[in-house]
């Protein structure tokens, strides 16, 4: 989504105020435009990721988006975006439902400009070099976020029962490690992300 943001011309946002009904932002090369979004209204995040994409007529539209806790001001409600990407803390998913904003969809073909092109591939050619040098960073990509509980129950601090514990008897059992032993398939990345922590699994739903 942030990506996308900039392709369309935008380094930001700032939405001030309430819309009066339901509402989603289209952003499009350079041009905003707010829609409405009743129809979205009361569906869940996924089922609105799609009907945005199939009503704009892109699958490669963007969406930031809040389900029914944003539109119910669920103080810790989360935007989701990129499918299955939280923006989870703070409860941001409330205030844009306290805008009667449903969705930001964004779609940009524009090549953004930059000072010095060859400067910041040199950067990024380094920062994959250092990537791979570094042992924490790889595990992080081979363990995902994951990785980190068993070095937190080892410290104490890993939030169990609302934080009332610092550590978890079955800590093993959601561990990155056993992830990767039992349900993990692969690996995918952020736009142009070269940890790649994140987590494919398959698993049978009982």
């Amino acid at each position: 989504f942030p990506a996308e943001l900039k392709f369309a011309g935008f380094d930001g946002l700032v939405v001030y105020g309430k819309a009066a009904t339901p509402k989603y932002l289209w952003l499009h090369d350079g041009e905003p435009e707010l829609r409405d979004a009743s129809h979205l209204w009361g569906k869940g995040a996924w089922e609105t990721e799609t009907a945005l994409r199939e009503e704009l007529g892109d699958d490669k539209v963007e969406v930031a988006c809040i389900g029914p806790a944003g539109e119910n001001l669920v103080r810790y409600a989360a935007i989701m975006n990129m499918r299955n990407r939280a923006c989870g803390r703070t409860g941001m998913g409330a205030v844009m439902g306290a805008k009667n904003l449903k969705a930001i969809a964004v779609r940009g073909r524009q090549n953004p400009s930059v000072a010095d092109s060859a400067g910041v591939k040199r950067v990024a050619r380094l920062g994959a070099k250092e990537y791979k040098t570094n042992g924490g960073m790889t595990e992080l990509g081979e363990l995902g976020t994951a990785g980190v509980v068993l070095p937190q129950e080892f410290s104490g601090g890993l939030p169990t029962r609302n934080y009332s514990s610092g550590h978890f008897e079955e800590c093993e059992e959601i561990s990155g490690e056993r992830m990767a032993e039992t349900i993990l398939v692969g690996r995918d990345t952020c736009y142009a992300c070269v940890v790649r922590c994140k987590r494919e699994v398959e698993f049978e739903n009982d």
